[in-house]
């Protein structure tokens, strides 16, 4: 907040553009392109889990990452982890959606 203060009272002053104006905006822009990777990195995997989950793929897909591959990585953990939460969800959904209409 303080680059884009600093920004407007340098505007406000000399009535021009200041060259932190760049700066600032090249900033916005990352900002913006950051969050979009966010959220289609995060849509990209909800769409493979549900479509996994659809499928009665998705326990095959977890076993098949927790297998040895003669080394561990952190972020199969992480998802392993997931799928297995994701798993667990869709369990429970089951059982209420029985017990409720069975």
């Amino acid at each position: 907040m303080g680059v884009e203060h600093h920004t407007l009272q340098e505007y406000i002053r000399t009535e021009r553009t200041p060259p932190e104006a760049m700066f600032l905006n090249a900033q916005s822009q990352m900002w913006i392109f950051a969050a979009y990777e966010l959220l289609r990195t995060w849509r990209a995997r909800a769409k493979d889990i549900i479509k996994w989950a659809e499928n009665r793929g998705l326990e095959m897909k977890a076993k098949s990452l927790e297998e040895d591959q003669g080394f561990r990585h952190r972020k199969v953990n992480t998802v392993v982890r997931k799928m297995s939460n994701a798993l667990d969800l869709t369990r429970l959904k089951l059982v209420q959606f029985h017990a409720t209409y069975a």
